[in-house]
């Protein structure tokens, strides 16, 4: 997502403008996450001032499966991970009843 800027506004300002409906929080990850340029230098300050004609743009969201390699994931969106992942299988044996002898 790109934008330029046509009024003087914090970055989190902005950043509500570009994104509409993302919480403060969500923004505010996004800042930490090196996610947000300003005429393309990196910015994390939520504070920063921006002014007219300045260029905020907002990269993807890095993908999950650099850091889940060797795991398939089988779903993914905003709020589920769903993956399988078979080295890691959960084997449960119930407890079994002794006859009395």
């Amino acid at each position: 997502m790109r934008t330029v800027l046509s009024r003087s506004s914090s970055l989190l300002e902005a950043l509500q403008s570009l994104v509409p409906g993302a919480s403060n929080r969500t923004l505010r990850q996004m800042l930490k996450r090196e996610r947000v340029r300003v005429n393309g230098a990196t910015r994390k300050l939520p504070g920063e001032k921006v002014r007219p004609g300045d260029v905020v743009e907002l990269s993807e969201r890095a993908k999950r499966t650099a850091q889940l390699s060797g795991i398939d994931i089988l779903f993914e969106d905003d709020h589920i991970l769903w993956y399988e992942n078979p080295r890691a299988c959960c084997r449960f044996q119930p407890p079994t009843k002794k006859s009395a002898p």
